[in-house]
């Protein structure tokens, strides 16, 4: 027998549907020609807890939730990393261990990334699958990816790299976690936990949070002038010129006299365009959603959270209307082409409110969004080719969220003129841009667009205009001029949306070039799938809170993330984890030397942590359960 092991039941249906069902169990299907496939719920073996690695005479709470947490016990650094199946997991796994015993040979199909190259190979290696393994590499469920996949099976050796390069992460993952803590939360006296993800996350929002309690605003000036050919008149703001007096250091004009004198120039001198730009540009379709698109667009539309936003598009999911929701991927699988008109008309089945604007959309328009190197494990989340019902409103905007995204790329591009103007009046330099819409092509489709095209920039004081047609050396008369008042302003607080996002693009947070570098190459921090779980975790400790739409900083969370170690709590140990795993992946490092140099990092940590005091606030209310696994107890072997 051949045993296809698939990540998710989607895709051993997917894999089923082309190999021939036979017949279905609760746990596996039965194909042609002696295939069986199965699977998995994402990982279902999980890593010991830190207890069971303790020797037997370290005592018990006195609430019998596991073992005491002592510093003379840290750090815990397993011999031989122990795993245990997952309560949820157990009847599935059970399942996957009896088909092992009589396969003959198996196949991967988990995820094509390190973490789904990881989460089958840990099965085959707890059951010790004897069977020769073969890969299915395959990043989408649509018929004719899954057949092209199935048909071109590879040789599962040649992905240990990727493998081990996961496990490596795992371990370190856990050896930060498990270890700090317990040492941050046994020097402080209340649960402070520690993580690679968790720490910066938490850390970004208290820097914010700082940064606009501290802001002092400064005042500075704007200044326009309206400028007068013939019959038509525009608005123009003064360009102040570098190194000029009366400048900040952001090169805002602070000296309102000088603004006043300048004003009072232009007005009674003379003045002529010096540049004039005026072409038909366009602005192609935008790419499919990710889902930390999806969560970002949410939250500044709706107020939604990260989580709520993930749960809704799991249970559209769920549905078969919406794609895999984890996905950190914008692009499309070419393949999928072929179900364009069926996607259309399940749009249409589902959201009455786009049923005209399929009529209109032009199935032949090819766009951007169509790459397949571009795909990674997951393509981006879009309608599926099923139409169905819409339960709730949250529902219906998400699912007309993606669908509007999708329909986008069946519209043409948008066109408009862009003019810029430059005028020069009594030595001073002015400018002016415009844009008039031509074609409203895809932006007809998308809500959020339109929304955004009709945003202005309150604190330049520039609104849109459509600008008259001029000659470079006309000349223009200055009918009016205005010094307008401004103040610096605050960062925005984060929301679930904005700080999803800052996650994704946590390169721009870090200090050091190296670092920033990796990370910018990277995927940020946390994954799709995780982001949305640790700003939930961060709030159930009580280390962040919602006003309103934005999420924010309590006392407690300031606390902990000052002392919780600058190593920790930046995003620098996650460019040092992916450097490592690049490395373990190409096989120039081991996962040993990785584990060895972070056990390194954990001791020297500790003994700093021995040396200092550190106060947390009173706890004003008890968190909703301890870190994840924390209870599980274990008898060392």
């Amino acid at each position: 027998m051949r045993l296809w092991i698939a990540e998710k039941p989607s895709v051993a249906r997917a894999i089923a549907n082309a190999l021939g069902i036979t017949s279905r169990d609760a746990n596996c299907i039965t194909c042609s020609n002696n295939n069986t496939v199965t699977w998995c719920f994402g990982h279902m073996l999980e890593l010991e807890s830190p207890d069971y690695y303790l020797s037997d005479d370290v005592p018990e709470k006195k609430n019998g939730n596991g073992k005491l947490w002592r510093m003379q016990d840290l750090p815990i650094v397993p011999a031989v990393w122990k795993h245990v199946v997952k309560k949820e997991a157990a009847a599935q796994l059970k399942m996957i261990k009896k088909l092992l015993s009589s396969a003959d040979e198996v196949v991967n199909c988990g995820d094509p990334d390190r973490e789904g190259q990881l989460l089958v190979d840990e099965i085959l290696e707890e059951y010790h699958c004897k069977a020769k393994v073969k890969r299915y590499w395959c990043n989408a469920v649509d018929d004719i990816s899954v057949r092209r996949a199935v048909a071109d099976l590879r040789d599962n050796s040649d992905y240990t790299g990727m493998r081990d390069a996961a496990r490596a992460r795992a371990c370190a993952d856990w050896l930060v976690g498990m270890n700090m803590t317990r040492a941050m939360t046994v020097a402080s006296g209340r649960l402070v936990t520690v993580g690679r993800v968790q720490s910066p996350t938490l850390n970004l929002v208290v820097e914010r949070d700082k940064a606009i309690e501290n802001f002092q605003p400064s005042p500075y000036f704007n200044l326009f002038a309206v400028f007068s050919s013939g019959g038509s008149s525009f608005r123009a703001k003064f360009v102040p010129e570098e190194g000029m007096a009366g400048l900040d250091a952001e090169g805002r004009l602070i000296d309102e006299a000088a603004a006043k004198n300048i004003a009072d120039a232009v007005k009674a001198g003379k003045a002529a365009v010096a540049g004039y730009e005026h072409a038909l540009k366009k602005s192609a379709q935008p790419l499919a959603l990710s889902l930390s698109d999806m969560q970002s667009e949410a939250s500044a539309r709706w107020g939604y959270g990260a989580e709520e936003v993930l749960n809704t598009v799991q249970a559209l999911y769920e549905k078969k209307l919406l794609s895999y929701p984890r996905t950190d991927c914008r692009y499309l699988p070419t393949v999928q082409q072929a179900d364009i008109g069926k996607v259309l008309s399940a749009i249409a089945g589902t959201a009455d409110s786009l049923k005209d604007a399929v009529k209109d959309a032009d199935s032949s328009i090819r766009t951007a969004v169509w790459n397949d190197s571009k795909t990674t494990a997951h393509h981006a989340i879009v309608p599926t080719s099923t139409s169905g019902t819409l339960g709730s409103e949250k529902e219906r905007n998400i699912y007309t969220l993606a669908a509007e995204r999708y329909l986008a790329q069946f519209y043409p591009a948008a066109e408009y003129y862009d003019t810029k103007i430059t005028v020069t009046a009594s030595g001073n330099k002015f400018t002016a841009s415009g844009k008039t819409p031509v074609k409203a092509g895809w932006q007809a489709v998308t809500k959020s667009a339109a929304a955004k095209n009709r945003e202005k920039d309150d604190d330049s004081g520039e609104e849109s205009q459509t600008l008259p047609e001029l000659m470079e050396g006309q000349s223009l008369t200055c009918s009016n001029t205005e010094v307008k008042t401004a103040k610096t302003k605050p960062p925005k607080r984060f929301t679930e949306g904005t700080l999803i996002r800052a996650m994704e693009n946590i390169a721009q947070y870090a200090d050091d070039p190296t670092s920033k570098k990796i990370l910018k190459d990277g995927d940020g921090i946390g994954t799709s799938a995780t982001r949305a779980g640790i700003i939930s975790e961060l709030k159930t400790r009580g280390f962040l809170e919602t006003q309103g739409k934005n999420i924010v900083s309590t006392e407690v969370g300031r606390a902990a993330a000052a002392a919780i170690s600058p190593r920790f709590r930046t995003p620098a140990l996650t460019a040092v984890f992916e450097k490592m795993m690049t490395e373990i992946e190409q096989g120039t490092k081991t996962i040993q030397i990785f584990i060895d140099s972070q056990v390194r990092v954990i001791r020297q940590e500790l003994d700093e942590l021995s040396r200092k005091k550190i106060t947390m606030p009173a706890e004003k209310r008890k968190p909703a359960g301890a870190m994840r696994r924390p209870g599980r107890t274990g008898k060392r072997k």
